[in-house]
């Protein structure tokens, strides 16, 4: 059994000797599973790939697919259930810019309304709404008390926040038209829904 030799140093970390191999050894399978990984994560994408291209030629309503591997078993790619909101990936305005720079929305077919779900998340609490000489009356006494460090009063303006997600209902035609090239389309089905499940079947 190898010596074991401890040396602490000056940052608080103590220096382990006499357990090289084992650290070696550890060191190894860490690189050889994050390549694994890497070539497991480019598989599953090919399948994923080749998987949305099959459902969208397929008749309606097919959510699975099943690749065979020419012995037992083989490979299920599966649609989560996108009744699920939670399946359904909330859309900012970043990924809207980058899914304008493909064409217009118009040009899928269905209008916006049809093809979104929207939910505005107010400024909850109570609210106070004041108009015209009111604000100019309250605000510059409000504003004394805020300045003064008035723990009882916070004031900030927020911008109306809306949550944006594609409908379950329009999926099937999103993938359809994504399968015979349309790249707004596919754009929009990636990044607005959860990526496919792989899984290896016996």
């Amino acid at each position: 059994m190898s010596e074991t030799t401890i040396t602490p140093d000056a940052s608080g970390t103590v220096v382990l000797s006499g357990h090289e191999e084992l650290a070696l050894a550890f060191d190894l399978k860490s690189s050889f599973n994050k390549k694994l990984e890497d070539e497991l994560n480019t598989m599953k994408e090919q399948l994923r790939s080749l998987a949305r291209f099959a459902i969208g030629q397929a008749a309606q309503g097919a959510v699975r697919v099943f690749f065979r591997n020419g012995q037992k078993g083989g490979v299920g790619v599966s649609l989560p259930d996108f009744s699920k909101p939670a399946n359904r990936l909330v859309l900012s305005d970043k990924k809207m810019t980058e899914a304008a720079k493909l064409g217009e929305l118009g040009s899928l077919g269905v209008s916006q309304e049809q093809l979104f779900e929207e939910e505005v998340t107010d400024v909850g609490g109570d609210v106070l709404e004041l108009r015209g000489r009111w604000v100019q009356w309250v605000l510059p006494s409000l504003q004394q008390h805020i300045d003064a460090g008035d723990a009882d009063i916070k004031y900030e303006r927020r911008e109306r926040t809306v949550t944006r997600r594609l409908r379950a209902e329009v999926l099937p035609m999103l993938r359809a038209l994504a399968a015979q090239g349309s790249e707004l389309a596919a754009l929009l089905v990636d990044v607005g829904t959860k990526a496919m499940m792989v899984k290896p079947e016996r």
